[in-house]
């Protein structure tokens, strides 16, 4: 493997350059590879790549860029939403709570 230039620095591995900016090695290696980002995205030195793949929800007349927002701004925990999801309701149920706990 060849050396990694970064700025005016130089590092023998990806390992290196990630101890040296504060960054785990394995989450850096982590967005590389299961997230496609660049090494800079990976050490933080650039911005991530924007997330696309987030999907409108529209809840009684109000749209939400994203089921995480809507969660967030409707008082459900994350993993609430998650988990009832998974039950098989839909994410206007699971949001605003209209389902019956079987």
């Amino acid at each position: 493997m060849s050396e990694l230039i970064i700025g005016n620095l130089t590092f023998a591995t990806r390992t290196e350059a990630a101890r040296h900016f504060g960054i785990n090695p394995k989450l850096v290696t982590e967005r590389m590879t299961k997230r496609g980002w660049t090494l800079e995205q990976a050490l933080e030195l650039k911005p991530s790549p924007s997330r696309v793949y987030a999907k409108k929800v529209v809840l009684n007349g109000v749209e939400y860029k994203s089921m995480h927002q809507a969660a967030k701004e409707l008082g459900v925990a994350q993993s609430t939403l998650m988990n009832r999801i998974k039950t098989g309701i839909t994410v206007e149920e699971a949001l605003l709570g209209s389902y019956v706990k079987s």
